[in-house]
């Protein structure tokens, strides 16, 4: 299965798709693309992202991308899509 986020209106939406669509033909209103890739579920339903999409030249950001779609797919409130929850810091510290 393929994927991408966007961000709009201060929210992050994952939205999954089939292998036949290309990433670029995906778009949510009012909203950008801002990671996209390939996402596979373990026996567990755990997300597991990776790749990257040649039509938006969009990298997986890897675990902060498997946070997003766990959470849609979990059916989590509204406020666990808020975009400022969701930064490079704090996935990937400076001081590692």
């Amino acid at each position: 299965m393929k994927y991408v986020i966007f961000e709009g209106n201060g929210l992050v939406h994952p939205v999954i798709f089939g292998e036949h669509t290309t990433h670029s033909q995906i778009t949510v209103a009012g909203a950008k693309p801002v990671a996209a890739g390939f996402v596979s579920f373990d026996k567990h339903g755990w997300p597991h992202c990776n790749g990257e999409s040649d039509s938006l030249k969009l990298k997986c950001r890897g675990e902060m991308d498997e946070d997003i779609i766990r959470r849609a797919y979990n059916n989590c409130g509204t406020y666990m899509f808020i975009a400022d929850f969701y930064t490079e810091e704090k996935y990937n510290p400076k001081d590692k």
